[in-house]
């Protein structure tokens, strides 16, 4: 009797196993697409992570402290893998033919995080380069208010 009790419960831990590696490969399957996106995103949020250590270390002068890590880069990096985990179901259910909804999210965020990289690699080199492109960055980037706009109507 206790074989058979034994055998049973072998069976339905192996069972058991067997579902969960089965639902996690299909989900990992599912999400194949996007894993070019995922790998760009986690590379640029670990740059994100080095250039803000160092300027925190070299420029302000505080000692490492993984809790902020945790604080803040982790939770942003999970916020944006949903973010372009659910543009890829969104994707799935209205196509476009041109742009899809994921790519243009995963280079929304690429941008962001890249913004903050290149900020603080400009806080930590000082390189006159990197000055002077920041400058011409934030020129034409630069964002025109309604009075900006009469104005340069107005000049014409």
């Amino acid at each position: 009797m206790k074989v058979r009790i034994v055998s049973i419960l072998n069976e339905l831990f192996n069972d058991v196993y067997n579902l969960v590696i089965g639902a996690i490969f299909s989900l990992l399957g599912y999400l194949s697409p996007i894993r070019e996106t995922m790998h760009i995103l986690f590379f640029f949020f670990l740059l994100d992570v080095i250039f803000g250590y160092l300027v925190a270390r070299k420029v302000r002068g505080e000692k490492w402290q993984p809790k902020i890590i945790w604080e803040k880069t982790i939770i942003k990096m999970l916020v944006a893998s949903l973010m372009v985990i659910t543009a890829h179901l969104l994707d799935q259910i209205a196509p476009s033919s041109f742009l899809t909804i994921r790519e243009f999210v995963g280079w929304f965020i690429s941008g962001v995080v890249l913004s903050s990289v290149w900020e603080n690699f400009h806080t930590l080199t000082k390189w006159k380069i990197v000055v002077k492109l920041s400058e011409t960055l934030n020129e034409k980037l630069k964002f025109k208010n309604v009075e900006d706009v009469k104005d340069e109507e107005g000049d014409k």
